[in-house]
């Protein structure tokens, strides 16, 4: 039987896994103490409402992304609201932050390692009101409003 400590030595004496380790580890390190990356994330966390409050079809993916998009564009984001389909009948918003960092508004996380150019087929719109053209006015209200008086009130 080989015990728990000399099989770690094994795996970590193994030619080139100290490496890929050790690499992996830097990389880590690099992405979590970015400030850019950290302030956004801390920006996020700070928006007033919790992952808690997501109830379908009232305050869902693209009432959060609304609100989120909003919410980061008064700290001096650059935002876009990003739409793809999940299947041929169900579509998902996320965020889109300085054409670099997608955001998953549901979580109030930062997603990794994908980019926009991922998601073939999904539409960047501005914002939500450009949506308005593509959606009729009481669909939109209901999927990309959000109640400003309910979440801010909690401020």
């Amino acid at each position: 039987m080989i015990k728990r400590n000399s099989l770690w030595n094994l795996i970590w004496n193994f030619t080139g896994v100290n490496t890929l380790v050790l690499l992996l580890l830097l990389y880590l390190t690099a992405c979590t103490t970015d400030p850019y990356v950290k302030k956004l994330q801390d920006d996020i966390e700070q928006a007033p409402y919790s992952t808690e409050d997501y109830v379908p079809d009232v305050f869902d993916c693209s009432n959060m992304t609304n609100f989120l998009h909003d919410w980061l564009k008064q700290r001096g984001y650059d935002t876009k609201i990003l739409v793809y389909y999940v299947n041929s009948k169900d579509s998902h918003a996320i965020l889109l932050v300085d054409n670099k960092v997608l955001i998953e508004s549901v979580e109030k996380r930062i997603i990794r390692n994908k980019h926009p150019q991922d998601y073939v087929g999904a539409l960047i719109f501005k914002d939500a009101e450009t949506l308005l053209e593509y959606t009729p006015k009481e669909k939109w209200v209901k999927e990309w409003g959000y109640k400003q008086s309910y979440l801010f009130g909690r401020l």
